[in-house]
């Protein structure tokens, strides 16, 4: 009798995570087996190891040599650049991807034995699903490709609001989530109406969820802004890379090539620190501020405001994925983003940017004219951000009205009534309680129980359209 396979699984120890991974394996008659669980299945002779070995300074070498993210650097025809660039970083102290560093080497150790692993089980006809993690980092990214190019089954779980969602991993930008660059900004697509206008409310008012306390913020002096341009930084260790492959390392090349364009067109620029950057991310403000004491015409800001404020003043904006590329077409800023892959390009709002070589060009021509686009093209700013952040949550949505890793004020209050002074906690700590607590695992756990039927039927249609 054959041996039942295996389902992979990130293992994250969760309250909201592990009960309906474990669960959605056992629906498909497999063990559940974290992702290092499944690299110890494989057991290696001493030759491969040797092997190994010559083959992990090999690809170091060739790490040191790249100069571009998007070349990549293909182990057994998977990509693994990007995860280990984007683990790297996450491992600093100060957001650099130092190629040269221990972290390098141990991150590109691990993606290269991760795939040897993986496909030697893949190959013994092990697996029987794959549930991908954060597909920026090693093993999602791993083992997301390797069921992609395996025809295994396999999705990746991303939250919207009230609904949790599954979407494979897209081979072309190695990210989980809708196909930006497939989808139209269509006004019939839209199925709630009510959110729609909502939305372009939050979009007029810059009322955005963590900038709300900012958006009235009105009591400091912010003269500074009036012709400058603004770059939105965001956090230097969360993954930069969150909507996949992109051009630069890290944020710091990034800023380096907007603070060089700066002083070459001698115009003011405003670095402004996310509003909801994490405590992590102290040493490499430190740093940034430090390097721009240099320049005359270059600044770092703590202040918090909103474009709905200072929407006749600035000159332009700078972002790699944020919102502020909606909100910058509504107040018609002008605006460049980094990215290749954004929620933002079904509906024209800002260039589309094809290689490193190509945004160079394109940021001098910002900072010089600021004319990049025909913005008469440019379609509703809220009709995107609604078609691209929420519409193909609702289409590939596995459970509805199910908490994920995010949740409002009023369900956390719901299902944590013993916590005292919730008000006074933000987001951060919130999320933090949901995730590790007895009353959120009950709560998906019953959950699953009372509706296992059909969400067993629901996640088999969505692997059928995608896998």
């Amino acid at each position: 009798m054959k041996s039942k396979r295996i389902g992979i699984y990130p293992g994250f120890n969760t309250s909201t995570h592990d009960p309906i991974h474990k669960r959605v394996i056992e629906w498909y008659d497999a063990i559940p087996y974290t992702y290092h669980e499944a690299l110890r299945e494989v057991q290696l002779s001493k030759l491969e190891l040797i092997l190994l070995k010559i083959v992990k300074l090999y690809y170091f070498l060739m790490l040191l040599f790249k100069r571009d993210r998007t070349s990549g650097l293909f182990y057994k025809n998977v990509n693994i650049l990007h995860s280990v660039v984007e683990l790297t970083v996450v491992y600093s102290k100060d957001g650099r991807f130092d190629r040269f560093s221990k972290n390098a080497f141990k991150c590109l150790n691990t993606a290269i034995q991760v795939v040897y692993n993986a496909q030697r089980l893949v190959k013994d006809d092990r697996v029987a699903i794959v549930i991908g993690g954060d597909e920026a980092f090693v093993y999602g990214s791993v083992w997301g490709q390797i069921a992609a190019k395996y025809n295994i089954r396999h999705f990746h779980l991303k939250q919207r609001e009230g609904f949790v969602s599954a979407f494979p991993l897209d081979l072309k930008t190695l990210f989980a989530g809708p196909r930006y660059y497939e989808l139209e900004n269509n006004p019939e697509a839209v199925t709630n109406e009510k959110l729609l206008s909502e939305i372009r409310t939050v979009i007029e008012h810059g009322n955005y969820t963590y900038m709300r306390k900012a958006s009235h913020d009105t009591d400091k002096d912010l003269s500074y802004l009036e012709g400058a341009f603004v770059l939105y930084l965001h956090d230097f260790l969360d993954s930069p890379g969150i909507y996949g492959q992109v051009f630069f390392f890290d944020l710091w090349e990034w800023i380096d090539m907007a603070i060089q364009a700066s002083l070459k067109h001698k115009e003011r620029l405003v670095i402004k620190i996310h509003p909801n950057v994490s405590e992590k991310n102290q040493v490499a403000i430190a740093r940034l501020k430090r390097k721009v004491s240099r320049f005359k015409n270059v600044r770092v800001t703590n202040d918090h405001f909103s474009l709905y404020t200072f929407r006749e003043k600035v000159k332009g904006v700078l972002t790699i994925f944020g919102t502020v590329m909606a909100e910058s077409r509504q107040f018609n800023i002008p605006c460049l983003s980094a990215a290749i892959n954004h929620p933002y390009l079904c509906g024209n709002l800002v260039p589309k940017i094809h290689s490193k070589e190509d945004y160079i060009l394109k940021l001098n021509q910002f900072f010089k004219s600021q004319k990049l686009m025909d913005t008469s093209q440019a379609s509703d700013p809220a009709l995107t951000y609604y078609l691209a952040n929420y519409e193909p949550f609702f289409k590939n949505s596995l459970f509805e009205g199910l908490p994920y890793d995010d949740m409002s004020m009023e369900l956390f209050k719901k299902l944590h009534p013993t916590i005292e002074n919730v008000d006074s906690y933000g987001i951060h700590e919130r999320r933090a309680i949901f995730l590790y607590s007895s009353e959120t695992k009950n709560y998906i756990q019953n959950y699953l129980d009372e509706n296992e039927e059909a969400l067993k039927k629901r996640l088999d249609y969505l692997l059928n359209s995608f896998n």
